[in-house]
């Protein structure tokens, strides 16, 4: 490999950014999300080696939101609300962080009725 391209790649970071989602899984932190950064890349830290990639997203990418809660199931990061350009949504999307695609699919409710009680970003831990 071109050690200049190594050099590049050992200095590459995730840049500053508030109103993201994260969730680890084996020692990897997926960060997705930002209102003002791209919505179709997602930004993966290795814990043991302290190096960032990043990696550009296919398929229904959720438009640019803030404040989304994420959780990690079976190889998938899903994302639920958060704030978009029209306010509050109750919009899902889901997609395999396992198959090296990271191509997003849009989770659609049969029937729901959500209510945004709480205004303030919410995360949940499964163990």
């Amino acid at each position: 490999m071109d050690s200049a391209f190594e050099r590049h790649c050992s200095e590459l970071v995730a840049r500053e950014r508030s109103g993201h989602t994260a969730v680890l899984h084996d020692n990897l932190l997926y960060v997705w999300g930002e209102v003002f950064l791209p919505n179709d890349e997602i930004w993966v830290y290795e814990l043991d080696a302290g190096i960032w990639k990043v990696f550009h997203m296919d398929g229904d990418v959720p438009p640019p939101m803030s404040g989304t809660c994420s959780c990690y199931m079976n190889g998938h990061m899903y994302i639920f609300g958060g704030c978009d350009d029209n306010g509050q949504t109750n919009q899902m999307y889901g997609v395999n962080l396992e198959d090296g695609k990271y191509t997003w699919k849009r989770i659609m409710h049969e029937f729901a009725f959500c209510y945004h009680i709480n205004h303030y970003r919410e995360s949940v831990v499964v163990n």
